[in-house]
């Protein structure tokens, strides 16, 4: 079952795009399953997110050293 962000496709990109990589070089090959929805990625905790917000999923610094 997909979460809200995401939508199952029968034909989906083998190769998705994640905070990591936006744009994949990827050959077309179907794959069936959930994906995030258009204009999210996938984060590295697996929630899709808008591309701004990646950096969000990152331990933020404190200041103390």
């Amino acid at each position: 079952m997909c979460t809200e962000d995401e939508e199952y496709q029968e034909c989906g990109s083998a190769c998705p795009s994640t905070c990591e990589n936006i744009d994949p070089i990827c050959p077309r090959i179907c794959r069936r399953g959930c994906f995030c929805k258009k204009g999210l990625v996938k984060r590295r905790d697996g929630k899709c997110v808008k591309p701004e917000k990646c950096q969000s999923s990152a331990p933020q610094p404190t200041g103390k050293q």
